[in-house]
């Protein structure tokens, strides 16, 4: 599910303008020596599903007899 746009507009922001473009680079590049950053995205979730086989019945089931 996404988030709200109440939770969205707390977390993801764009700057505004030539000034926070520039800002936001230069303090990025002094955080972690990435020139020409302006945002990142971490923390994605993706939902995992167990499989009904496991890994090792598959790879015997691939085996040449």
């Amino acid at each position: 599910m996404l988030a709200s746009r109440e939770t969205t507009s707390r977390f993801i922001l764009f700057p505004l303008n030539m000034h926070d473009v520039s800002r936001i680079k230069t303090d990025f590049q002094g955080i972690a020596n990435f020139p020409n950053v302006v945002g990142v995205v971490d923390g994605t979730q993706v939902q995992m599903c167990r499989m009904h086989m496991s890994i090792e019945w598959d790879i015997i089931l691939s085996i040449p007899r």
